[in-house]
């Protein structure tokens, strides 16, 4: 008789862990929805308009300054930027994974600290390299933002670090990565983020694997496609618009690119303040 009640005992005990272990976890989706949901999503923008490339810069607005972002601002262009971490893992707005090009040193962006990369100055302006935190300050939900993470060793780190950054944020935006893992992630924890792949050449073997994810049913394809000017006449790449995935082409330097892009996509990202 004991024993039975024992048993009925244990049985209760262990449907109160489960039930409990169902209510947090419960509670914690919810919470985390209404993370996500703090978000606004609205990315009827990424084929409203041309997406200014780096920010709307020329020699006197070089490429990823607060000064080429407020000339796109004022023109209204949505920009486009690329966000990396330094040494001590601040997101930073830069393209290059070495700062050569631009400030004239050699070294990488991932082997310098913040505070050693602001006083170097951007292709002999006096513009210096921005924290992410600081574009978004400034841009403040005037235009929209293309962000693209670039590629590191966590990348991971560097997706949840953005997301923080941009909790709150009331402007539009989406991400986009030439790294299939970045798509991964936000479609995990992020789902309602608008994220879209980069494509340079639809024939070699990262893009390929981006392109057969696309065509699957998995629950972590990309929202759009970004894709080389280059690549774009690919009949694969016109087959997924005429099923209606959105494709934007870059990066339009030219007239006739610019025809070409508005002739087989959707939207294009430009490089010339000219076009």
């Amino acid at each position: 008789m004991l024993n039975k009640i024992s048993r009925r005992l244990n049985l209760i005990i262990i449907l109160v862990i489960i039930l409990i272990i169902s209510f947090t976890s419960t509670t914690s989706k919810i919470y985390n929805a209404e993370k996500i949901n703090s978000y606004k999503v609205d990315t009827t923008w990424i084929t409203d308009k041309p997406i200014a490339h780096r920010g709307l810069h020329n020699k006197i607005y070089p490429e990823n300054s607060m000064a080429a972002f407020n000339n796109a601002i004022k023109n209204g262009y949505p920009i486009e930027l690329d966000v990396n971490f330094t040494k001590d893992m601040n997101v930073v707005v830069i393209h290059d994974n070495n700062l050569e090009r631009l400030t004239g040193v050699s070294k990488k962006v991932k082997d310098v600290t913040y505070n050693e990369l602001k006083n170097l100055k951007i292709l002999n302006t006096e513009q210096s390299i921005p924290l992410f935190k600081d574009v978004l300050r400034l841009v403040d939900g005037k235009v929209p933002i293309l962000i693209e993470i670039k590629g590191c060793e966590n990348i991971s780190a560097l997706c949840c670090e953005v997301n923080n950054i941009l909790q709150g944020y009331k402007g539009d935006f989406a991400i986009q990565s030439f790294d299939s893992s970045v798509i991964t992630w936000y479609s995990k924890n992020v789902p309602e983020v608008k994220k879209g792949i980069l494509i340079n050449d639809i024939n070699d073997e990262g893009s390929l694997k981006s392109y057969k994810k696309i065509i699957s049913n998995t629950y972590d394809k990309a929202d759009f496609i970004s894709i080389n000017i280059n690549s774009l006449e690919d009949k694969r790449i016109q087959d997924l618009r005429k099923t209606g995935y959105t494709i934007i082409s870059w990066t339009i330097q030219s007239e006739d690119k610019k025809l070409k892009a508005k002739n087989y996509s959707d939207n294009y990202i430009f490089d010339n303040d000219k076009i």
